[in-house]
Parts: C-alpha cells; sequence; structure tokens
C-alpha cells in the first residue's frame, strides 16, 4: 500500500503494519528522512536532519510525527490531509499470477504458490489466547513453511491489526513457532481513523508464539528510554507465503550442500529478495552484498530472546536489545548484540554454521540504470511510472573501490516533476551497517555506534 501525491510530488511508502479502523484501513510507514530540506511539514525546522513516521488512513487522514535525528527529540506533530492511491500484492488470481505476474509461466522458478482453492485455507495456523489451535489447524503446516524460508505475518483475531515478523524461531520438539515485530508506533483509536500516540510517544517491539503468550516492550521515541514492558495473550491468526524457492545451502565450511551457489548470485543481481535460515531461525535480509563470489545478508530487525525454553521462548530481556547478524555463504555469520537507548555493543560473537538461502519467486526487472550521472539503461520516465504504479523497488549500489555490489529494498520514493517530461525521482535506503573487512568476510563495525 503505498504513495501520495503532493504539490506535484508524489512520496510511495511500504506499510510496515496494518490496522482497521471501523470501515477503513490505516497503514503505518517508518521511516523517511527529510529530502533536502522538503519536508512532509513545512513549519518544522528547515535546518535539523528529521526523521518522519508517518500513519496514513483511507479517510484521508494523515499523521506526521517528525524526529531529530542527533537528540531523537520530537520537532514536529502535524494531522494533515492526504490523496492517496492503495497498492496490494496480487493473491487471490492464482497459482502462476500470484507468484510470477500475468503471463508469467513459472518455469524452473517453481515455487509451490497457492491456488485459489488453498487460499480459502487461509491463515495456515491460528491460536487462541490458551496456545489451543483454532480449527483444525497443525502447526506441523506452519513449522515446515517456516523451516522452507516463507514469509510469515500475523493478524490478531479480535482487532484487524495485521503485521510481518521481521524474524521467525521455532522448535519442532516442543512443537511451537514465535516471531519479532520491530516496526510500530504506539497507536490510538480516533472516532472514524488513527493516529500515533502523542503522549508520550513511543516505539513498540513486540514477541509473539503460536503458544498465546506476548511480550511488549515500549520505547519513547523522544530519547530510546524505556517506558516499560508487559506480557500478555493474544489470539493470532498466522499466515505464510510460499512463493519462495530454495536456492542454495552452504555447510560451516562454505561448501556446496545443496544448490547452487552461481544461481543464487545471479538471482540477487536480478534484484530477488532473499531469507535465510540459520538452525532454528529465519529472517529476510534487509542488504545484500556480493563480494569475491560470495553473498552476504545483514539481518537487522532481530531482538535478542532470553531463552529458548518453550514457556520462556518469547521473553525479551528487560534492557531490550538488538540482535544484528551478517550472515555469509562462506558459512561465517557475524553476531552482535546492541542495547536499545545507548546503543552499546554487548557482545559481539563470530561462528559458523550451515545457512540455508531461498528467494522469492515475485518477477522482478532492470528498469533504471546510471553511473557517473550518465543514464546507461532505462529512462527517469520509466522509474517514476513504475513507482506511482505500485511497484516494489531495489537499488543496486557499487563500491567502486573494492569491487562489492550493494543490493537493498527502497523504504521510501519521491517523484519531482512527475507531469514533466524528465522527473526525478529519489529513493531511500536507511537499514544498513558499515562493515569492516577481514579474510573472506564482512563483519559490523558496530562499536561506537
Amino acid at each position: 500500500m503505498r504513495s501520495y501525491p503532493q504539490q506535484n510530488i508524489t512520496y510511495a511508502v511500504h506499510a510496515d503494519n496494518v490496522v482497521r479502523s471501523r470501515e477503513h484501513v490505516c497503514i503505518e510507514a517508518l521511516s523517511s528522512l527529510n529530502h533536502f530540506n522538503r519536508h512532509f511539514d513545512a513549519h518544522a525546522q528547515s535546518n535539523v536532519d528529521a526523521l518522519w513516521h508517518l500513519l496514513l488512513c483511507s479517510t484521508s487522514n494523515l499523521h506526521v510525527l517528525g524526529l531529530s535525528l542527533g537528540n531523537r527529540r520530537v520537532i514536529s506533530d502535524r494531522h494533515v490531509n492526504a490523496s492517496a492511491s492503495w497498492f496490494t500484492k496480487s493473491w487471490a488470481v492464482g497459482g502462476d499470477v500470484s507468484c510470477y505476474g500475468a503471463g508469467h509461466s513459472g518455469g524452473s522458478a517453481g515455487g509451490d504458490c497457492e491456488s485459489p482453492q488453498s487460499f480459502l485455507a487461509w491463515p495456515v495456523y491460528s491460536n487462541f489466547i490458551t496456545g489451543d489451535p483454532g480449527g483444525k489447524k497443525k502447526i506441523s503446516v506452519l513449522l515446515e513453511a517456516a523451516k522452507r524460508g516463507q514469509d510469515v505475518r500475523g493478524v490478531m483475531r479480535d482487532r484487524g491489526y495485521s503485521f510481518p515478523f521481521h524474524f521467525v524461531n521455532w522448535d519442532t520438539a516442543q512443537g511451537w513457532v514465535g516471531g519479532h515485530n520491530v516496526m510500530h508506533v504506539g497507536q490510538r483509536h480516533f472516532s472514524s481513523h488513527v493516529g500515533m500516540r502523542r503522549e508520550p510517544a513511543y516505539m513498540w517491539l513486540s514477541s509473539w508464539s503460536t503458544t498465546g503468550r506476548r511480550h511488549n516492550s515500549r520505547w519513547l521515541l523522544n530519547g530510546q528510554v524505556s517506558v516499560g514492558a508487559n506480557q500478555d495473550s493474544v489470539s493470532l491468526d498466522w499466515m505464510t507465503d510460499s512463493c519462495w524457492r530454495h536456492i542454495f545451502t552452504n555447510d560451516a565450511r562454505g561448501q556446496r550442500e545443496q544448490g547452487s551457489l552461481e544461481e543464487l548470485l545471479l538471482l540477487a543481481r536480478g534484484g530477488h529478495r532473499v531469507r535465510v535460515v540459520v538452525g532454528n531461525m529465519a529472517a529476510e535480509a534487509d542488504v545484500l552484498r556480493i563480494r569475491g563470489g560470495h553473498l552476504s545478508a545483514q539481518l537487522l530487525k532481530q531482538l535478542s530472546p532470553v531463552s529458548s525454553a518453550k514457556d520462556h521462548h518469547h521473553l525479551l530481556h528487560d534492557q531490550a536489545r538488538w540482535s544484528w547478524q551478517v550472515v555469509h555463504t562462506t558459512g561465517t555469520i557475524w553476531r552482535h548484540e546492541v542495547l536499545l537507548g545507548n546503543h552499546s555493543v554487548v557482545s559481539e560473537t563470530r561462528y559458523s554454521s550451515a545457512v540455508s538461502w531461498f528467494v522469492d519467486t515475485r518477477p522482478w526487472s532492470s528498469i533504471y540504470h546510471s553511473a557517473n550521472n550518465t543514464i546507461i539503461a532505462g529512462s527517469t520516465t520509466d522509474i517514476g511510472d513504475a513507482v506511482v504504479k505500485g511497484a516494489d523497488v531495489r537499488v543496486r549500489l557499487r563500491h567502486v573501490t573494492d569491487n562489492g555490489d550493494i543490493f537493498a529494498p527502497a523504504v521510501n520514493l519521491k517523484i519531482e516533476g512527475g507531469n514533466s517530461a524528465s522527473p526525478v525521482t529519489s529513493a531511500q535506503v536507511l537499514r544498513y551497517l558499515t562493515v569492516t573487512r577481514i579474510p573472506a568476510t564482512l563483519k559490523c563495525a558496530c562499536k561506537g555506534s
């Protein structure tokens, strides 16, 4: 769901979570940096680097919170109206159209994409607040989907709130699946729409489980100070996207176990999204990097759990911490645990593990290529048209000095002069860890961040 035009400028954003409000739908889009001092709020300080959180409803209500980057203070709080176009991925047509787009035969890209009949079976699993399964759903189906690298999403059964799991883990023997969501700002309901909470404005981090248990951790947007945590029980529907295909598995030494590394690199260069499975966890790569014939993936939306025991696997640390990982096809994995708030590094671990790599089977095409301020392929009109039509956009950045390529999703885009012959489109990539190079691998340069 994306895009709202403003004074011949179109902003395209991705929905980080979705909530129903009576007969309307609202989304949160987190986050956007101010564009060269062109703000969503003209009254904010024009010389401040600001991060913008947006909450947009189909009622045309738009709530904008602006945060200064340096001291994380709220510098703007605006309620305005905005026209909008809304987009969703095709899914109800079934089969090939669902995963590949109209006219694509699928071929070797395969993927066990659902038929129209199987969509009627969604969700793949449901749990009540007691942890008991809903209907005749079997946890084994959800477990298998997680192991096969499928995208997993949750929908609260009592309030129409939908969100992605940025990190998924499981235990087959104990029979549970869990996950984290880290892209949510506290919300409040008005009579016909939803806005972000202002007093206080806080970030909501959550850990969910098929046992019905949930752990919530809240952090002020002003200064990222903890404002408490709690546990509760929730009924949840679990959805999976089967349009993913296993491409490659390396062992702990980086040797091939299954599939093709060359195909994985080819598909990554072709813009495909990539998910990794390491042991009993799975996540989508926030950033991909190809260098020296190997692929590395940055996993940046995972929280550090307290334990993997059945009764405690959903728990987060009292002092919540990120678990940032850089995973390589060489089998090397760097994990850094970083405290929220002061961003101090709690631990830094290097270990080796087998890794399975999955790519999405939806079609991607190169639409624009430029270097040294010169257009090599495509046109500014092509990319502008794609954005206006709701296309997902991924970008490739080439490191000239070390011959490496970086691939990442555009979290938001802006088109200026859309009615002109040469519109200008800008994209923002906001999640990326600076890395340092050591023989054969890359690790996070996290200290002092």
